[in-house]
């Protein structure tokens, strides 16, 4: 499954794109001074550069399934490209897939249609792609399945209600997916709606609705222990981790990172990976209206209820954090966080793939 905070409103991290089969092929060298061999001996809690993604994108969806040698392959769809016009980018639906093993990419057959702003989660090693926008910022319904195994596109049943700039988490083998569908110049807003997808028997339930976009704005989401947690991103109504559990079709408030973490005036923005039991938040302390306050990794707790931020031994030039991807993979039996597309790609960062070694 899925950030930009402004004064008003927040754009929510995720993306798709557009469809037109092709080849796979893999891509030619990057600038020299990207590795060409993965890094296997590096100190925890710092930064790589990887070979580049192919394309700069915004808002593009992510997800991992490991290849027959085991190797992580992280697939990366659609997005949108940087810049025109101001809330309406132009969707895309390519297809790449980076092997970490190998610090490689290649490309994929095509999304059947261009999308951004939507989100992703893997079930029985197919990847479902549910809702996300197209041209204008138009919300759709659509459920797109990938199958990396045969590089095949399948469509399912719609989604209830059109949506997207959500969040996404999978559990028990039920896709649940935070969309929204109600729009305004800068960004989501209105109800969430929250459904579940069951692949067996390829039908939507409406379940319970975390709220209102303007008080949970999310900046993220995660599963842990078969429960969803979805951050909040925004303040000053939305600063909270709210706890699903779908056992009694319940969401509860937990901790405030604001209150843990930075300033009143202070928003959130980035991208969660779960990680030996916690959620971690890839992004930058905002004020609004103002220069990013800085980066870093934010970590919760759902045992201990609390907020960390973890300072960084490395430096990550982030401009800011929206737009990016963030995926956990594994090299060598080890976690770590690839980080995607975004501000990452602009001139003055580092590049738009950055590899995070927890």
């Amino acid at each position: 499954m899925r950030y930009r905070l402004r004064l008003r409103s927040l754009l929510i991290l995720s993306a798709l794109g557009l469809g037109a089969c092709g080849e796979e092929a893999t891509q030619p060298n990057t600038p020299e001074d990207q590795p060409t061999l993965p890094q296997f001996a590096t100190a925890s809690n710092t930064w790589l550069t990887r070979r580049n993604m192919p394309l700069d994108m915004l808002y593009q969806a992510t997800a991992v399934v490991p290849n027959a040698a085991g190797q992580s392959i992280l697939y990366v769809f659609g997005g949108a490209k940087p810049g025109g016009l101001p809330g309406a980018p132009t969707p895309m639906g390519e297809v790449r897939a980076y092997n970490v093993a190998t610090n490689s990419w290649a490309w994929k057959r095509d999304m059947p249609a261009v999308r951004y702003e939507m989100n992703a989660g893997v079930i029985g090693g197919k990847i479902y792609v549910p809702g996300g926008f197209t041209k204008l910022r138009k919300p759709t319904a659509s459920l797109y399945v990938y199958d990396p195994a045969s590089d095949t596109w399948s469509r399912k049943r719609d989604m209830p209600v059109p949506g997207g700039a959500g969040v996404t988490g999978v559990i028990a083998g039920k896709l649940y997916v935070v969309t929204f569908n109600v729009l305004f110049s800068g960004g989501p807003s209105g109800e969430a709606n929250f459904f579940r997808y069951d692949p067996a028997k390829d039908s939507w339930t409406k379940l319970a609705s975390p709220g209102d976009y303007s008080r949970i704005g999310p900046g993220g989401a995660g599963v842990i222990n078969n429960k969803l947690y979805l951050i909040g991103g925004a303040r000053p109504f939305g600063d909270t981790i709210l706890e699903y559990d779908p056992a009694t079709n319940q969401w509860t408030k937990r901790a405030s990172w604001s209150s843990q973490l930075c300033l009143p005036e202070c928003g959130l923005e980035g991208r969660t990976v779960v990680m030996l039991g916690r959620l971690y938040l890839f992004g930058t302390e905002l004020l609004f209206d103002t220069a990013p306050v800085s980066s870093g990794v934010f970590i919760y707790d759902p045992v201990s209820n609390n907020w960390q931020k973890k300072p960084l031994l490395t430096k990550f030039a982030w401009q800011s954090a929206y737009g990016l991807a963030a995926t956990r993979v594994f090299l060598n039996g080890q976690p770590r966080v690839e980080v995607v597309g975004g501000v990452l790609g602009w001139p003055g960062s580092p590049g738009n793939n950055q590899q995070y070694i927890p």
